[in-house]
């Protein structure tokens, strides 16, 4: 071993002072020279090869290797060597040296150190390799050196984007297949698609197929010929999103899927509709809520703050309809409201009117309306604004002597702490009962945070029966239960102020009021149409608004939930289920009251109704919506022909005016199509103009957010 000795210059040490000064601080620097000599105990029988590792370019997810030789050059009698390797660097932990099993080289031998490279991203990589040696003061450097290459790629690639089946037949399937390949890199993975990889999504998501039976594996450069089948009992144009999911290099693979299903009994051609957009001009209206013709050729259209307008409209030319006389109606307005107690609030005025059914003659029109406390809480802060959860009222406005008179029916229906309530209504055709859709009180059936916590009812989430010949008493205030908040079975403020269910309305075992359907979370509108049948559209739940029961059919809290569509509702008969849950009927051992426990429900518990029923997959829905759809009509008119004759249409929040054309017996959904595409911003309502009424053929809708009503006017008028 030789000592060598290296003399170095150091750099001179510089120290600043400061010296006092009567007035003035000065600063002095004095300069210091240093100067010595550094020993560096070098071990000169050692040697490695190479001095520079380079180990290439590595994809990343990749290791390469490469080995570094150390060796004893020493003569026999010289000491061993013994070595210690240490990484250091910026990109040392990409880097690994596997230590050899005995770090002790004897004159004249020689060991393998090997070096691994595993690149985590791309670009060039360095690192040290520091080998401590015994006897010297200092480490032997090797440098490392690599780079991190891009990955080796298999992109799962579908031969279109847009996939069309063509046309078929109602009831006959048609298939074919499109290719899924696996494109990129020679040495790129292997793609895995699993059996449960595909999913369809989308309106006519139910009509397409593409089920794989057995796993598929796909080799660089392979391909999978995939089928797919369409197959429906309804004809139109159909369309919905594939997704395959797969462990390949890119992005979930989605293929927009298409195709025609043609009804073969209607392969005669008929007449296309087409309308013509205009406008009502000479009104001003606020947030209209419902529209509807009456006997007398009146436009009625009712405000969401509780006004109603009656117009006076003439056809002015093609398209183009003006409002020549009006009057307003402020009966339902003026309708005094409560707070959740019961007592009278004189503060808050106006009322939620979101119901309204027109009928009688030109000279005597009757007007049927459900309206509620105006109040609106609840939704993510989950305030409760104390509105009256009783404060539903279905009233009777007839005219006499030249002015209108209001006549309230049934009092003490319930209203939930977001703005479901009371809505759509219908007279039945004997003129003795009205059918009444009462929104619910929760998301998916269970109380939740964004509905302020309160729970479904004995007379939420269904559409009612209202015997209007047995009503006992004109007011009808429905029987509530014993509030242990408040004094006696029949305190002073009853029917009003629901307390948050202590004080709901019961369901008297044959009342006059009595559930017809159950299990609509908010359905806006009914149409019962000529032939005698009941439809609705109930708007769907929200994500994390809340979810299903819990346990046993409880009205405990949860605040999960998912989105589901609109679904389209046949209400074939007396007992059909809609699919939103109501424990409170479902299961009467939910009671009120902790200190006199009871339930609402006089009758037999409806265990059906703890169940929710996915609309469009579990229920029974005709068909469903993605946008919220609300308003929805009958169109009796003759015009085309006849060919939109007993269609159905609905408004939505996508904009759009559906066209729902049905079967002879009304049961089975034969075309859902968009006869207006854009029928305004957010259409709430629309009515439909018969053969013998003052427009035949048009179509009236009330605009929410446009505070207007729209028309459309069939081209052959």
């Amino acid at each position: 071993m030789r000592q060598h000795r290296t003399r170095f210059l150091l750099a001179p040490l510089t120290i600043a002072m400061a010296l006092a000064a009567p007035q003035q601080s000065l600063a002095k620097i004095v300069s210091i020279p240093l100067n010595g000599t550094a020993v560096i105990n070098n071990v000169t029988n050692m040697s490695v090869t190479p001095p520079l590792l380079q180990l290439g370019d590595i994809r990343v997810g990749e290791s390469g290797e490469q080995t570094i030789t150390i060796s004893n050059r020493g003569s026999t009698g010289d000491s061993p060597i013994t070595i210690l390797p240490e990484l250091t660097g910026a990109d040392s932990s990409e880097f690994m040296v596997e230590r050899p099993a005995s770090t002790e080289i004897q004159p004249g031998e020689s060991i393998d150190v090997n070096v691994t490279f595993s690149p985590v991203t791309t670009g060039d990589k360095s690192a040290s390799l520091e080998i401590n040696q015994t006897g010297a003061s200092g480490e032997y450097i090797v440098f490392l050196k690599g780079v991190g290459a891009e990955q080796a790629a298999s992109n799962l690639v579908a031969a279109s984007s847009n996939f069309s089946l063509g046309e078929t037949e109602m009831g006959v399937a048609t298939q074919k297949t499109i290719t899924l390949s696996s494109e990129g890199d020679a040495d790129g993975p292997l793609i895995t698609l699993e059996e449960n990889s595909i999913s369809i999504s989308g309106d006519n998501a139910d009509d397409f197929s593409a089920d794989m039976d057995t796993q598929v594996i796909l080799e660089p450069g392979g391909s999978y010929n995939l089928p797919v089948t369409l197959y429906s009992e309804t004809y139109g144009d159909k369309s919905a999103t594939m997704t395959i999911r797969h462990d390949g290099t890119n992005d979930n693979v989605k293929i927009e899927l298409s195709g025609e299903v043609i009804n073969p009994e209607l392969l005669v051609e008929e007449e296309t509709p087409e309308f013509t957009n205009g406008t009502l001009s000479g009104v001003t209206l606020t947030r209209p809520t419902k529209v509807q013709f009456g006997p007398d050729g009146k436009l009625y259209v009712t405000q969401m703050n509780g006004m109603i307008h009656v117009l006076t409209v003439k056809r002015t030319g093609k398209a183009a309809y003006e409002v020549t006389d009006s009057e307003s109606i402020d009966l339902i307005y003026n309708i005094p409201n409560h707070d959740d107690d019961g007592t009278l609030n004189n503060t808050i005025k106006g009322r939620l009117l979101t119901g309204l059914f027109v009928t009688g003659t030109a000279e005597q029109p009757v007007l049927y309306m459900a309206s509620g406390d105006p109040r609106q809480g609840a939704g993510p802060s989950g305030t409760d604004k104390n509105l009256d959860t009783n404060s539903v009222i279905l009233s009777k406005i007839t005219k006499q002597d030249g002015q209108w008179v209001k006549t309230d029916l049934v009092r003490g229906l319930p209203r939930s702490e977001e703005n479901h309530q009371g809505n759509g209504l219908v007279l039945d055709q004997t003129g003795t009962k009205i059918f009444l859709s009462m929104g619910g009180n929760t998301n998916m059936g269970a109380p939740s945070n964004n509905f302020a916590r309160l729970p479904e009812v004995a007379l939420s989430a269904a559409i009612i029966e209202i015997d209007l010949e047995n009503l006992p008493t004109i007011p009808y205030d429905l029987p509530t239960l014993d509030d242990e908040d408040r004094a006696g079975v029949n305190d002073a403020n009853d029917p009003f102020g629901g307390n948050n269910g202590k004080n709901q309305a019961k369901l008297v075992d044959g009342g006059p009021v009595q559930i017809y359907s159950p299990g609509y979370r908010n359905a806006y509108d009914l149409v019962l149409t000529e032939a005698g049948r009941l439809y609705t559209i109930d708007n769907g739940p929200n994500v994390n608004w809340g979810g299903v029961p819990v346990g046993d059919c409880s009205n405990d809290l949860d605040d999960t939930g998912n989105t589901r569509q609109d679904g389209f509702h046949y209400i074939s008969h007396k007992g059909y289920y809609g699919g939103h849950p109501n424990p409170t009927r479902g299961n009467k051992s939910n009671t009120f009251n902790e200190t006199n426990p009871q339930t609402p429900i006089e009758g037999d518990e409806n265990s059906v109704e703890c169940t929710y029923l996915w609309p469009g997959k579990a229920d029974q829905s005709l068909t469903t919506f993605v946008n919220s759809t609300n308003g929805i009509a009958e169109y009796t008119a003759s015009n085309f022909s006849g060919a939109m004759k007993g269609d159905l249409l609905a408004v939505s929040y996508d904009r759009a005016m559906y066209r729902l054309e049905l079967n002879s017996s009304g049961d089975t959904l034969l075309k859902k199509s968009k006869l207006i595409n854009e029928s305004g911003t957010v259409p709430l309502d629309v009515t439909a103009q018969g053969d013998n009424d003052i427009f035949p053929g048009t179509i009236w809708i009330a605009d929410w957010s446009k505070n207007a009503i729209t028309v459309y006017e069939p081209n052959d008028y």
